[in-house]
C-alpha cells in the first residue's frame, strides 16, 4: 500500500468540511489518544455524525488562532 506524504494533510488539499479522527491527528501532528482525550475533556470543537468524531475543519482553524479554547467553556490549552 503506498503511503500517503504530509502534503496530503495540509490544510489547502482539504476539500472535506468535516474530517476524521485520523484526518485531524495528521493535520495537527498529535496522536489519536490526546485527540480523543481533548473530545472526552470537551476541550477541541467537534461533532458526532452518525455515531462518529468529526471536526469542522474552519472551527479547528478558528480554534487554533484563538488560543486553543472553547468559548462555552472557557477552558485554556497551550498554544501549538
Amino acid at each position: 500500500m503506498r503511503r500517503r506524504s504530509n502534503n496530503f494533510y495540509s490544510i489547502a488539499n482539504m476539500k472535506k468540511k468535516y474530517v476524521s479522527v485520523i484526518d485531524l491527528t495528521h493535520y495537527l501532528s498529535m496522536s489519536k489518544s490526546k485527540v480523543y482525550e481533548m473530545v472526552n475533556d470537551g476541550l477541541i470543537p467537534y461533532y458526532r455524525i452518525c455515531g462518529t468524531i468529526r471536526f469542522n475543519i474552519e472551527e479547528i482553524e478558528q480554534w487554533i488562532s484563538s488560543g486553543c479554547y472553547v468559548e462555552d467553556e472557557d477552558l485554556n490549552l497551550p498554544r501549538l
